[in-house]
């Protein structure tokens, strides 16, 4: 059996006004919104108490699924990794970038930075194909499990939200699902944006989600997790080895409902009953007085959800 978390959609509260200069003018607009609107909806309690909950759980792996910073500046990411290294180590821990983390118009992740230790293949999933992100799809395991992250986070204009997941990597990530599937793993894919078109409007989608979903149904997966859109939604579709989830999770520090999800983070386990995988869910968010984390919902994925 492996026990593991998805948490999405950090948005670490700045720690202080940064300097205008320098700053790309996306950067200023989105310090003006952050100080407007956005710091009331993503607070530094709903995020702690979420924390503390999850440290809590038995899990064998950690997902972090993106937008674990607001602006992309360099004492964010500092903050971040700070912040990534109290869930655990980094072969516990996997993160796959989100747009947000993109503000910057520089490249916030080469293969020189930290992160790059929370988006590298262990050495099972190097022999499945998996490379060290963000350039390339990522392969850690547990068990039987095979938890495949892939990048779709890139720099975008004034006012757009979307990413891509570029050609050559969905050729990579069609490599991994078939050979993973070999090897008799449950894929698990991580995402930041909506993987399916119609989960968000365009100009916050991936562009290129039919193609991802295309590649997801020609070569099969279990599960694709991704945030972004501050809700949790659940849809499945059939691919030639069964079904597979698709898992929106909500931001992990919104501590203000409507018209997003309030903080909250889900836990799953695998286990594999015969021929067929057993999938169970488990949401844990704040509560509505924002006191406690309480369990949401329970549920096994086996066909239509």
């Amino acid at each position: 059996m492996t026990n593991f978390a998805h948490v999405t959609d950090i948005h670490l509260p700045s720690l202080s006004f940064p300097s205008l200069s320098g700053l790309s003018m996306k950067q200023v607009l989105g310090l003006l919104n952050w100080y407007r609107s956005r710091r009331y909806l993503h607070r530094q309690s709903a995020l702690d108490m979420i924390k503390a909950d999850l440290l809590k759980q038995n899990t064998n792996h950690l997902i972090v699924s993106g937008d674990l910073v607001n602006l992309g500046l360099a004492s964010e990411f500092k903050a971040g990794l700070k912040w990534l290294e109290t869930l655990g180590s980094s072969q516990q821990v996997s993160f796959v970038p989100g747009n947000h983390d993109y503000y910057a118009p520089q490249e916030p992740f080469d293969l020189n930075s930290p992160y790059i230790d929370y988006m590298r293949s262990d050495a099972l999933g190097a022999s499945l194909g998996g490379g060290s992100g963000p350039d390339e799809p990522f392969v850690r395991t547990h068990d039987q499990v095979a938890f495949i992250g892939v990048n779709s986070a890139i720099p975008t204009p004034l006012f757009k939200a979307f990413g891509t997941v570029s050609e050559a990597n969905l050729d990579q990530l069609g490599k991994i699902l078939q050979k993973a599937k070999t090897h008799g793993f449950y894929r698990c894919v991580i995402v930041h944006h909506p993987p399916l078109s119609g989960l968000t409007s365009r100009s916050r989608a991936m562009t290129n989600d039919e193609d991802f979903a295309k590649t997801l149904k020609q070569f099969g997966a279990e599960m694709v997790l991704y945030g972004h859109n501050h809700v949790q939604n659940y849809t499945c579709f059939y691919t030639p080895d069964g079904p597979c989830h698709i898992i929106g999770t909500p931001s992990a520090s919104i501590a203000k409902s409507g018209p997003y999800d309030l903080a909250r983070y889900n836990l799953f386990s695998i286990v594999k009953e015969g021929q067929e995988w057993k999938t169970s869910m488990t949401g844990r968010g704040v509560d509505p007085n924002l006191e406690q984390v309480i369990t949401i919902e329970q549920r096994t994925l086996r066909g239509s959800i």
